[in-house]
């Protein structure tokens, strides 16, 4: 592929494009995300597909969490019993955030 790009869209989720301006997956949660997505696609071959579907799965696991962090979170100050699911979602998307930290400085310097 090469020379790819990460764009953030208007729904302030990333896009990552080809060299000629074509979509090669929209809708990111995570810039890191799509910059470890955009890396992968300049040297992509074959054995980087499990790369991708890591990345893909990751992604998506970090916007179901934090979806619903920001959904309990408006929540919690009319239903204070809700501050353990609050709290159990917080941690998921701190968990997650480490993972996508580790993945992300292992490709790029």
């Amino acid at each position: 592929m090469g020379d790819c790009a990460v764009i953030r869209n208007k729904k302030h989720t990333f896009d990552v494009y080809s060299k000629d301006r074509r979509p090669i997956k929209k809708d990111i949660c995570n810039h890191k995300i799509a910059i470890c997505m955009a890396t992968v696609m300049n040297q992509y071959t074959s054995n980087l597909d499990a790369s991708l579907r890591k990345l893909n799965q990751l992604d998506s696991e970090y916007a179901f969490a934090l979806g619903n962090y920001h959904n309990y979170k408006q929540k919690i100050t009319d239903n204070h019993h809700m501050q353990k699911d609050l709290d159990r979602w917080e941690a998921r998307v701190i968990e997650l955030s480490e993972e996508i930290q580790t993945v992300f400085e292992s490709m790029t310097v």
